[in-house]
């Protein structure tokens, strides 16, 4: 069983939708990615459990996994989504993702991923987005590692402008 997948490279604009989010409420402006989108899908639909979508600044990563996000809302029992630009240690990173759940961490490290983890076992499916995790990638094997072990029905999408190396 896999679970990491990288989507390819986004590739150049095709046409302009316009689209409304779940979690902000404002419309966004959707150029063109159906082609990610739907490999998104299709890889989560194949059981795998973190999807990564890698690409250089600036070209749409973000406002794909916001469209995911809001499109797929009703498939989920929660959408949560987390920006990770400011996120440098394993505290922060488990901070964010906690705030983001509405959990009050009630101790740190290796307990709090646990805490999480049982966070995340609570709701039968979750589509957490991790967007622009590149800077606390290096906390994602034991934190997000660990949670889509213990919540077999957690997805995780995020975005990043490097590879991420999950196992």
């Amino acid at each position: 069983v896999r679970t990491h997948s990288t989507v390819g490279r986004l590739h150049a604009p095709l046409e302009m939708l316009a689209c409304t989010t779940n979690h902000s409420g404002e419309a966004l402006v959707f150029v063109g990615r159906e082609q990610e989108f739907s490999e998104i899908d299709e890889t989560f639909e194949r059981g795998v459990a973190v999807v990564s979508v890698v690409g250089p600044g600036g070209i749409g990563k973000s406002r794909l996994a916001q469209r995911f996000a809001g499109v797929r809302a009703d498939q989920y029992d929660r959408v949560v989504v987390c920006d990770m630009r400011l996120v440098h240690t394993l505290e922060r990173f488990q901070q964010v993702v906690a705030t983001a759940l509405g959990v009050p961490l009630r101790t740190h490290g290796i307990m709090a991923i646990s805490q999480l983890g049982a966070a995340f076992m609570a709701t039968k499916r979750t589509l957490l987005v991790l967007d622009s995790v590149e800077r606390g990638s290096r906390f994602l094997q034991m934190t997000v590692g660990a949670w889509v072990e213990r919540a077999p029905n957690l997805r995780v999408l995020a975005t990043t402008r490097e590879r991420l190396e999950l196992h």
